[in-house]
């Protein structure tokens, strides 16, 4: 939803029918995905199995015809995303990119409606201190054990803030604000950054042991760069609609926690340009990360908020981070390192993008660390409806 809205807009600025068409295409499969009782599935995908081709096996899908809809395998119960928990940042998130999308490209009552119903479902799953539960048994929708007290809690509270800008409607803002002063009193002060990547993606040390414990050898949770992101940028909504000087010191606060995970300087042990991009975790070797295209345009509003040229550059940087892992002319340094690894690639592969540099912590000059993959949600996708949308919201005169 978030890479389409940056298709809409740019096909709505260059007057690409064939892209509009796309983009559209994609909000109507959002609108397809089935509600129960107000709460949604994270993804559609179809079954796979093995087959094999000149001796070799190879895992394949079996087409759309076996279509379902599922959950991220990204939690703590299942790697089998057919049965996976619902998990209420996706659905949060999910519908956050909706109202996004009504406000700034088309009022489609649709998308309205569809985030209603599943507001009025997630504020029934509020506990007393204002968090929302990590995830849902798909069958019961009780919250299971994990990441009840998270800030992950900050995507259904900007949701909340968002429904509330459209609707006026006071339910929503004030359980909003619970949440925030929850994570204030409970997240913040203790630097407590975990979410679900933080133990069940990619970096999985700790998973057993350390969930909502510190590392003794440094006094520290292990941290994640994404939930920082959430808070900080909740913490702006909760300013903004309040005037409440508090939010905005403790959105500044989290804000600089975050910056201090954005590279700027240039290692010699990296081989492609770093400056500008963000690492993912304090336990974790991953550099230039898609998420910077997440972060860009909120540093850039603390920037022009607080008067700070530090942030405008720092946001700049970020937004330009965000399409260094690219194979074209443009990055130089990185088509080398691509080359290097995939000779084979040429002017056809242009625009291919791995997700960060050193996925696997291990970097070299003869290409370890560039990567071997593409997600178009999380790389090249992502980086152009940054772009996208800062330039609707800020003018190209901002990146100059």
């Amino acid at each position: 939803m978030r890479s389409a809205s940056g298709l809409y807009r740019y096909a709505k600025r260059t007057g690409n029918k064939e892209l509009f068409g796309y983009a559209l295409k994609t909000k109507e499969l959002a609108l397809a995905f089935p509600q129960t009782e107000g709460f949604f599935p994270g993804l559609i995908a179809a079954e796979m199995n093995d087959v094999e081709i000149n001796g070799k096996k190879y895992n394949r899908s079996k087409g759309w015809d076996t279509y379902y809809f599922g959950n991220s395998n990204r939690n703590p119960y299942t790697w089998n995303a057919s049965i996976a928990p619902y998990h209420i940042l996706d659905m949060s998130f999910t519908a956050t990119q909706m109202l996004s999308w009504y406000i700034d490209l088309e009022n489609d009552q649709r998308l309205l409606g569809y985030c209603l119903t599943y507001a009025d479902a997630l504020l029934e799953k509020q506990t007393d201190d204002g968090f929302f539960p990590g995830w849902l048994d798909k069958e019961t929708l009780e919250p299971k054990q994990h990441l009840n007290k998270s800030p992950e809690s900050a995507v259904s509270a900007t949701f909340l803030f968002n429904l509330y800008k459209i609707t006026k409607n006071e339910k929503y803002m004030f359980p909003a604000l619970k949440c925030m002063d929850g994570i204030i009193d409970s997240i913040i002060r203790q630097g407590r950054w975990e979410d679900f990547e933080t133990y069940w993606s990619c970096s999985r040390y700790g998973t057993e042991e350390l969930v909502g414990k510190k590392v003794e050898r440094n006094n520290q949770y292990k941290q994640n760069t994404l939930s920082i992101f959430w808070t900080a940028e909740s913490l702006l909504e909760c300013y903004e609609l309040t005037g409440e000087e508090k939010y905005l010191k403790y959105g500044e606060r989290t804000l600089d926690e975050l910056l201090m995970y954005q590279a700027s300087w240039q290692p010699l042990y990296i081989y492609i340009r770093a400056i500008g991009g963000f690492g993912v975790m304090n336990s974790d070797g991953e550099w230039n990360d898609s998420r910077q295209s997440l972060f860009a345009e909120l540093i850039l509003k603390y920037g022009k908020l607080l008067n700070r040229s530090e942030y405008i550059e720092r946001g700049i940087a970020a937004l330009y981070a965000s399409f260094e892992m690219m194979y074209c002319p443009e990055n130089p340094e990185t088509k080398e390192q691509w080359e290097k690894v995939w000779p084979f690639f040429g002017p056809g592969d242009y625009g291919f993008m791995m997700e960060n540099y050193g996925h696997g912590g291990v970097t070299s000059k003869d290409g370890i660390g560039i990567g071997e993959f593409t997600i178009y949600d999380w790389g090249n996708g992502a980086a152009a409806e940054a772009y996208n949308r800062i330039v609707d919201h800020f003018g190209k005169e901002i990146l100059r």
